[in-house]
């Protein structure tokens, strides 16, 4: 799925029932603003006009300028060319020739060119107004009348200023606030391909560096959003929330600001976990779950006996069945994470339980690479660390590889929006883990999640 594209309508009139407001210089500064930020939020820009005082001009500047330097491996700019030759067609021919990569031409048929204007609209996904007089008014009612948002700048006056519908923050005199707040309207109300949820501040920072270094993200409230690019070309976007406080109660409330203000088509869990020392997860492993198991609710009984109430929740079937599709391409994206040959170290067991002893001493000699595995993940409002406590789960659920804190909570916070779970193992429980580890697992989590959201078909 390509980038949402964006056209922006306006211009600024020296005199007539339209007056601007403003000098001419800050409209065309205000433009190129308009014009990086929607190239630097992974929007498409469309551009019909040429004239010295229309707002295309210069959001087209501004958008070819971070179009550069941002390096896209897409066109940005998408103008319309009309029937003939003409100043019009040259000015973006001139444009085009100097940096072919950042634009992409749209034939028209058009003999009229008061109808060039629609023919952009047909092509947008959202209208920016900015300034502007009756032709602007005009679009941006068949805008509506088409169901397409129309964002109004008013703060040039004009016809724009005419449909602000009452919004002071973008009705305010022309500054940074002013653009902050478009961003704001158009990225809550783009598609999201997939919103990623970490808890802790290791998990977010090796998330953001594997996103980072596949696409431009940018902060927006208490997120970060962008896209990358998937194996198929489309773009792929992305939000990422760090909920920075552990348990299920509050992976359930981030989960639904989450799915509530963006509307993802998924959402993905992304962390770090304690691997089950009787199971086949170890060090450096990657588990995708098919399902949590919830250990929430738990009963102590007069004779200092545990018994647990546990629930468990399959993940989405379709992200399932894709997880164990990708398993292979996944394990490569783990090379990435620098290898660190582990000892062994009896002294640095935690636990007196002899078959959990002699488990974890097998898996160190076994020195195997790291694996992507797909199964249960254990999620519990109690921070795992001695082996004794998990004894009385693996009777009922034998095949548990992964013990963490949240999956239950964005589970059912998740509700009809698809969401998996990924956890990096960072210890192993029964045996003492190092910040070293937490930090390699947290760069693995975060690469892994990153080639699973490259990788996974978007119409599924």
């Amino acid at each position: 799925m390509s980038a949402q594209a964006v056209s922006v309508y306006g211009s600024y009139k020296e005199s007539g029932k339209y007056r601007s407001d403003g000098a001419l210089s800050d409209f065309k500064s205000a433009c190129r603003s308009i014009g990086g930020a929607l190239v630097r939020n992974g929007f498409r820009v469309i551009a019909c006009a040429t004239h010295e005082t229309s707002a295309d001009r210069y959001v087209v500047e501004g958008a070819l300028a971070e179009a550069k330097r941002s390096n896209r491996g897409r066109p940005a700019i998408v103008w319309m060319r009309e029937r003939g030759v003409d100043e019009h067609n040259a000015f973006f021919e001139k444009l085009q020739s100097n940096d072919p990569n950042h634009f992409e031409s749209q034939p028209i048929a058009r003999a009229r060119k008061s109808e060039l204007a629609f023919d952009s609209l047909k092509l947008a996904d959202k209208l920016i107004v900015i300034g502007g007089g009756l032709g602007t008014l005009t679009a941006a009612d068949a805008a509506k009348m088409a169901g397409k948002e129309v964002i109004a700048v008013g703060a040039f006056g004009g016809a724009a200023g005419q449909l602000t519908d009452g919004d002071p923050e973008l009705n305010a005199s022309w500054s940074p606030q002013v653009l902050r707040a478009l961003v704001r309207r158009l990225v809550r109300a783009a598609r999201v391909d997939f919103a990623v949820l970490t808890i802790k501040d290791t998990e977010f920072d090796g998330l953001m560096t594997a996103l980072r270094k596949q696409g431009r993200f940018v902060v927006d409230g208490e997120v970060q959003r962008g896209t990358i690019t998937n194996a198929r070309g489309e773009d792929v976007a992305i939000v990422a929330m760090n909920a920075e406080v552990q348990g299920n109660l509050e992976a359930y409330e981030a989960t639904r600001t989450l799915v509530t203000n963006f509307a993802p088509r998924a959402v993905l869990l992304v962390g770090i976990g304690g691997a089950n020392p009787l199971g086949d997860a170890f060090f450096g492993d990657v588990v995708l779950g098919s399902d949590v198991i919830d250990f929430t609710i738990q009963v102590r009984s007069r004779g200092g006996r545990t018994r647990f109430s546990s629930k468990g929740y399959p993940y989405d079937a379709g992200l399932r069945r894709s997880a164990s599709a990708l398993r292979e391409a996944l394990r490569h994206s783990l090379a990435k994470v620098a290898r660190r040959s582990l000892r062994f170290n009896d002294k640095e067991l935690t636990t007196t339980n002899r078959d959990v002893r002699e488990a974890i001493a097998a898996s160190f000699a076994a020195n195997r690479r790291p694996r992507v595995h797909v199964g249960q993940i254990a999620a519990s409002d109690t921070l795992v660390k001695d082996a004794k406590y998990i004894v009385p789960l693996l009777h009922a659920h034998r095949a548990l590889l992964v013990f963490a804190m949240e999956g239950a909570g964005a589970a059912k916070a998740a509700r009809n929006t698809p969401i998996i779970e990924l956890r990096a193992v960072s210890d192993v429980i029964g045996y003492r883990k190092t910040e070293d580890c937490v930090r390699r697992a947290s760069r693995a989590a975060g690469l892994v999640a990153t080639e699973f959201m490259r990788l996974h078909p978007l119409d599924e």
